[in-house]
C-alpha cells in the first residue's frame, strides 16, 4: 500500500485521492435510483428527488461506517439485492393487485424493520453465527439467481422496450456503445482510469444518447438551489406481511456481502476482520437501512467493489475517503444534482447494469467452483437454481391462490432459491464439519 488506513496524504495528493473515491461512489450510486424510480412508477421530479436523497444517505452511511463502524474505506451504497427486489416487486405489483404508491410505502416499513433487525444482530454480537450459514454454495446460488432475475428487465431496457413499447434502434445503438466503452476501459484501463470505467462508460453512453435523440421519459426543471432531503416522501409506512418478510430475508442475505467485503479489505490492509469489526459493520449497515426507510431510498450494503479500487490505487487511507463521503452528502443537498442524473436515459443505465451483473453472475460461478462439485453440493446447487429460475416464469396471476402475505415472498425466485439453498446446505443435507 502507498497509504495505509491511518496514513494522511498531504497537499494535492489528498484531494486527488478524495476525488477518486468520490468518482467511484457517484458512479456506483447514480444509476440505481433512476432505474428503481421508473420501476416503482415515479415521475421526473420524484426520480430526481430519489437521486438526490440517495447521494445524501450514501454519504452519511459511508461516513458512519468508516468513523464508527467497521472503519474501512468501503463505500456504503444501494445493495444489489435491494434494488433488484424493488424492481422485481414493482413488476409483480400490477399482477398481484398492489398499487405502486402502496407498494412504495410498504417498502418503507420493510426497510425500517430489516434495518432494526440487522442493527440488533450487530449490537448483540450475533454476526459470527450468521456468517457461517453463507457457504460458497449459498453465496453462489444467491449471486447467480440475482443476475438471472434482473436479466429480463435489463435486456428490455437495453433495447429500449418501455412498458408495452417495441424495440428502439437508437436505444440499442446507445447500449452497444455504452457497453463497449465500459468493457474496454475495464479490460484495458490502468489505475485510476480502470477504477472509474463505469462512470466514464455512463458519460460516453449519455453523450451518444443525446446525439441519436434518445431522451429521458420525463423532464423536470428543479426549483431552488438548496434543499434538505425529505422525510418519508412516499408517505407514511404501511404494513404488508409479505413485503416485510421479503425485506427481512433480503436484509439477512446481504450480510453475506458484508462478511465478504470486510474479509477482503482486511487481507488488502494487513488487518483482521474480527468478530468485533463484523458486529460494528452490521450495526451501522442496519442504521443505514433505517435511514433508507426514513428517506425512502434503496437499502444499503458495503460495496465489495471498493476492494478493487483500493487494490488498484494502493490507497486505503481513511482521510480522503471521509472527505469524499462528506462531499457526496453535500451533493445530495442540491436539487440540480438530482435532476442531472435523473435525466439519464434508461438505455444507458440498463447497459451499465448489464456489464456489472454479468460479473456478478461469474462471481457466483466462482463460488460454485470452490465447492469441488461433489455430489451433495451439485444436488443443492442444481435444485436451488432450477426452482428459483423456474418460479420467475410463473405468471403472477397464478399466485392468487396463495395467502396474500406470501405472494411476494414465494413469487420471488431470488428469495426462494436462496432460502432453499440455506435450508438444504445447513439443515437437510448438512455437511460434516
Amino acid at each position: 500500500m502507498h497509504y495505509g488506513l491511518d496514513d494522511r496524504p498531504n497537499g494535492a495528493k489528498l484531494w486527488v485521492y478524495t476525488l477518486q473515491f468520490l468518482a467511484f461512489s457517484v458512479a456506483n450510486s447514480a444509476v440505481v435510483p433512476v432505474l428503481v424510480g421508473s420501476a416503482l412508477g415515479l415521475q421526473g421530479a420524484e426520480i430526481a428527488s430519489l437521486v438526490q436523497r440517495t447521494f445524501f444517505y450514501c454519504g452519511v452511511g459511508s461516513f458512519l461506517q468508516v468513523v464508527f463502524g467497521h472503519r474501512y474505506p468501503i463505500f456504503e451504497g444501494p445493495a444489489g439485492i435491494w434494488f433488484t427486489m424493488f424492481i422485481v416487486l414493482g413488476t409483480m405489483a400490477e399482477g398481484l393487485g398492489k398499487p405502486l404508491p402502496t407498494l412504495r410505502t410498504d417498502l418503507e416499513l420493510g426497510l425500517l424493520i430489516a434495518g432494526v433487525l440487522t442493527a440488533m444482530l450487530g449490537a448483540f454480537g450475533l454476526m459470527g453465527r450468521i456468517a457461517v450459514l453463507f457457504t460458497p454454495v449459498v453465496n453462489g446460488v444467491f449471486l447467480s439467481v440475482l443476475a438471472y432475475q434482473l436479466s429480463p428487465s435489463i435486456i428490455k431496457g437495453v433495447v429500449g422496450i418501455i412498458g408495452e413499447g417495441s424495440l428502439r434502434a437508437n436505444a440499442f445503438l446507445t447500449a452497444v456503445v455504452t457497453v463497449g466503452a465500459t468493457v474496454l476501459l475495464m479490460l484495458k484501463g490502468k489505475g485510476f482510469l480502470n477504477s472509474i470505467s463505469i462512470l466514464i462508460g455512463t458519460l460516453v453512453g449519455w453523450g451518444v444518447a443525446l446525439v441519436v435523440g434518445l431522451t429521458p421519459l420525463t423532464r423536470w426543471e428543479p426549483r431552488g438551489i438548496l434543499s434538505l432531503p425529505e422525510i418519508l416522501p412516499w408517505g407514511l409506512p404501511t404494513y404488508d406481511m409479505g413485503i416485510v418478510l421479503t425485506c427481512v430475508f433480503g436484509g439477512v442475505i446481504v450480510l453475506s456481502n458484508l462478511v465478504a467485503s470486510l474479509v477482503g479489505m482486511a487481507e488488502l490492509t494487513g488487518t483482521e476482520a474480527d468478530a468485533r469489526r463484523m458486529n460494528r459493520g452490521a450495526l451501522f449497515t442496519g442504521v443505514s437501512d433505517l435511514l433508507g426507510g426514513v428517506g425512502s431510498v434503496v437499502g444499503f450494503i458495503p460495496y465489495a467493489s471498493s476492494l478493487g479500487l483500493v487494490s488498484v490505487s494502493k490507497v486505503s487511507s481513511r482521510l480522503p475517503f471521509i472527505l469524499s463521503t462528506i462531499i457526496l452528502a453535500v451533493l445530495g443537498l442540491f436539487p440540480h444534482v438530482g435532476y442531472l442524473f435523473a435525466s439519464l436515459p434508461p438505455a444507458v443505465g440498463y447497459s451499465i447494469l448489464l456489464v456489472t451483473f454479468s460479473q456478478i453472475l461469474i462471481l457466483g460461478m466462482k463460488n460454485f467452483s470452490g465447492t469441488g462439485f461433489d455430489g451433495r453440493s451439485n444436488f443443492i446447487i442444481g435444485i436451488s437454481l432450477m426452482v428459483g429460475v423456474g418460479i420467475m416464469s410463473v405468471p403472477n396471476s397464478y399466485l392468487q391462490v396463495l395467502p396474500v402475505w406470501s405472494r411476494y415472498l414465494l413469487g420471488n425466485g431470488l428469495i426462494v432459491a436462496t432460502g432453499l439453498s440455506l435450508l438444504l446446505e445447513n439443515l437437510v443435507l448438512r455437511a460434516r464439519r
